[in-house]
């Protein structure tokens, strides 16, 4: 580990999970949790996606990592913290084989599995990249909301339905941006609003065009129920509207980390290399 160390890595992590490791000898139960486990953390924490074992309580890295770094850890998963919060830009994984305890007692309870699940909410919600898909989709949620209760209003009112329509449709649209300029994208409030609001418009027509595109292939080419067919649709063009106003709207930028994995001891020169 301290000759990756030397070799200008940042952050090393022994796992049981690349080519040559081994998580021992643990039940079918056990191997299960931990399963669940990392992969409840690789779906909800963007920076860990690339590591194949975020839970491993065996790790090295360079002090440089956690300087000025507030860490605020629940439970024992440390590393998870150190991975979300850190500063790194390069993480390399080596192979190692877990052994069976010989003395003392696990850790693993009810108690620390809710510490867990505590603890990765808790990163959720202080991490703005991997909260910001949430507070995107509890955004658009209160925009239909919205949406239904103006369009009620009006035609209550005797307003003629095409106009209902369109005016809580557009005052929706309008919540939807303020929303997300002062929540979602908080922390990126590029260039003058006018031209981030033209952008959110144009990102949510042609979210509306591939709904409906989606909605209509369902539909009438695979006989799909309408409802579950718009359902899909919207799905659909949520994911696009995010992506590209995360991207393009809003312009965030992406860091790259360079996760390497060993497939061998530290002469190997073998290695793979993603980024992410």
């Amino acid at each position: 580990m301290m000759e990756y160390l030397d070799k200008d890595f940042d952050l090393v992590i022994p796992s049981r999970f690349v080519k040559g490791g081994d998580d021992g000898v643990f039940s079918f139960f056990r191997k299960m949790v931990s399963f669940v486990a990392r992969w409840m953390a690789k779906g909800l924490l963007k920076r860990i996606r690339l590591i194949s074992d975020p839970t491993s309580g065996f790790f090295l890295m360079k002090r440089k990592v956690i300087d000025g770094v507030q860490l605020q850890p629940i439970g024992w998963k440390i590393l998870i913290e150190v991975l979300v919060r850190g500063r790194y830009d390069t993480v390399v994984e080596i192979p190692y084989t877990f052994q069976p305890r010989v003395a003392g007692t696990s850790n693993m309870s009810l108690k620390e599995q809710w510490n867990y699940i505590r603890h990765l909410v808790k990163l959720v919600g202080s991490s703005p990249e991997d909260r910001r898909l949430y507070l995107f989709a509890m955004v658009g949620f209160s925009g239909v909301l919205l949406n239904i209760l103006i369009y009620a209003l009006l035609v209550h009112a005797h307003m003629p339905v095409w106009l209902a329509g369109f005016t809580s449709g557009t005052l929706a649209m309008i919540s939807n941006f303020l929303l997300n300029d002062r929540l979602t994208w908080m922390d990126s409030h590029q260039g003058q609003w006018i031209n981030r609001f033209l952008k959110y418009v144009l990102t949510s027509l042609i979210g509306i065009v591939i709904n409906t595109i989606c909605l209509s292939i369902l539909h009438y080419g695979f006989h799909m129920h309408y409802l579950f067919a718009n359902i899909i649709g919207i799905c659909v063009a949520m994911v696009w509207n995010f992506i590209v106003n995360n991207f393009w709207t809003w312009n965030m930028e992406k860091k790259k980390i360079e996760v390497t994995i060993s497939l061998g001891n530290s002469e190997n020169k073998n290695l793979e290399t993603s980024k992410g």
